[in-house]
C-alpha cells in the first residue's frame, strides 16, 4: 500500500494539454504585443483597429476551443496552468509588470468577451501604464469601476 507522504509531486501525472498551453502562449503573445502597441495611433485607425479585431479573434478562438483564458500574474510573468507563457524585464514596458505593480494578480477572458470590452481594456491599460509620481488612481480600481 502506498501512503500519500510517500508521493511527490513529480510523481503525479502532468495533467497539462501541450496544445491548450501552446494556444495559450500565443493567445497571450498577441495581447502583450497589442498592449505595448496600443496608443501608437488613434483609436480610430485602421492600424488599432485591425490590432484589437486580431487579439479579439485569438481569444474567442482560444475561449472557445479551450474554455475561459484565466491567467496568473507575477512581477514580470504570466502563468497558465502553472507554465510561464510570457516573462519580461520589470519596467513599464511589460504589461506583466505594470499589472502586477497595480495589484492585479489574475485576468480572466471569457466567453462572449466584445471587442468593445476589449477595447475598453486596452484603453484603461495604456492610461494607467505610466506611473505618475502622484498617483490618485490604479489600474485595478479603474478596471473595478468599469
Amino acid at each position: 500500500m502506498v501512503d500519500s507522504r510517500d508521493i511527490s509531486p513529480d510523481d503525479l501525472p502532468d495533467s497539462s494539454n501541450p496544445a491548450e498551453i501552446s494556444a495559450a502562449e500565443r493567445t497571450v503573445s498577441a495581447l502583450v504585443a497589442a498592449l505595448r502597441n496600443f496608443g501608437l495611433f488613434p483609436p480610430d485607425h485602421a492600424s488599432t483597429i485591425n490590432m484589437l479585431a486580431g487579439v479579439h479573434r485569438s481569444v474567442v478562438n482560444f475561449v472557445d476551443q479551450f474554455g475561459d483564458l484565466c491567467f496568473e500574474i507575477n512581477k514580470t510573468k504570466f502563468m497558465y496552468d502553472d507554465h510561464v507563457i510570457y516573462d519580461g524585464s520589470a519596467n513599464d514596458e511589460n504589461p506583466a509588470y505594470v499589472m502586477y505593480r497595480d495589484g492585479l494578480r489574475w485576468l480572466e477572458f471569457a466567453k462572449g468577451v466584445g471587442e468593445d470590452e476589449l477595447k475598453t481594456f486596452f484603453q484603461t491599460f495604456h492610461h494607467y501604464r505610466e506611473m505618475p509620481d502622484e498617483p490618485e488612481d490604479d489600474l485595478v480600481s479603474a478596471l473595478w469601476r468599469l
